[in-house]
């Protein structure tokens, strides 16, 4: 008898069962207002999937195959704050993400600066930006540097400071930059390495 009232209640369950009246937001969550800010603001995600062959014979590393590796993984985020003022930043995903002593960033954020025309041919930069060393690598997007030269692959390339940059001719930039020369204070850095004489510098 029990099993007779549960099959009719299960068979009579879908007439007593009422729709849901609002099965939709009322209104959108980017409205027509609010599409005017994203207007101005540019998504990007870098990724560049790598199918790399092994050959490791030596000691413990002995090793031989092929498998994928993502090489580079990044989301980035650009765009115009005013008319004069741009902002830009990067994270990193296949980085570590360790929050540095000195600049207070993650080591995976390699890119977090604003950048203020201060005239149609001055620009002002502050924050975490790439140091300008020289060399072609920074005149492409870091997705399709496979390797740097031995300079930009041994050098600290994305540090905290400030810089200014004069658009001299249509081909040509000058620029100064001011920038911290590691992301970590002495102590994190090197631990109880460092010699007495040696202080952190202000």
């Amino acid at each position: 008898m029990m099993k007779f009232f549960l099959i009719c209640g299960l068979l009579l369950s879908p007439c007593l069962s009422l729709s849901q009246q609002n099965d939709s937001l009322a209104e959108p969550l980017i409205t027509f207002e609010k599409k005017k800010l994203l207007k101005n603001i540019n998504f990007t995600f870098d990724m560049r999937t790598e199918f790399r062959a092994y050959a490791f014979r030596g000691g413990d590393q002995y090793y031989n195959g092929m498998q994928f590796q993502n090489g580079y993984t990044a989301l980035g985020i650009s765009g115009k704050l005013h008319e004069r003022v741009n902002f830009n930043f990067r994270n990193r995903f296949n980085k570590g993400g360790e929050v540095q002593s000195l600049d207070q960033l993650g080591n995976n954020i390699e890119l977090a600066y604003i950048d203020i025309k201060a005239s149609p041919s001055l620009n002002i930069k502050l924050g975490k930006m790439f140091a300008s060393y020289g060399g072609y690598e920074y005149e492409f997007s870091v997705m399709d540097i496979l390797e740097y030269n031995d300079i930009y692959g041994n050098a600290l390339a994305f540090v905290t400071g400030a810089g200014i940059t004069y658009q001299a001719l249509e081909d040509h930039k000058f620029g100064l930059q001011v920038l911290n020369s590691r992301t970590m204070l002495y102590e994190d850095l090197y631990g109880d390495v460092i010699a007495e004489d040696i202080q952190e510098p202000i």
